[in-house]
């Protein structure tokens, strides 16, 4: 990556306590991880889809329940 390249992130609010779902991804090669994908699987990749990005993985900050449903 060079100072040129660019990391969009987008958020999202997913499940019924509205956690914050984080969609990072390289505005370049569309390469991009989903952080903390806690519930509303079918509407991150809905998102994911629109946004034309290749996951590359997910990452998770921590293993409570309302952080990792939809791992």
């Amino acid at each position: 990556m060079t100072m040129k390249d660019k990391l969009n992130v987008y958020r999202l609010q997913v499940g019924i306590l509205g956690t914050n779902c984080y969609l990072v991804m390289d505005e370049k090669s569309r390469e991009g991880y989903v952080v903390d994908p806690a519930a509303d699987g079918r509407r991150i990749v809905k998102n994911i889809s629109s946004l034309g990005m290749k996951t590359k993985g997910v990452l998770l900050t921590h293993g409570h329940r309302d952080h990792v449903g939809a791992a």
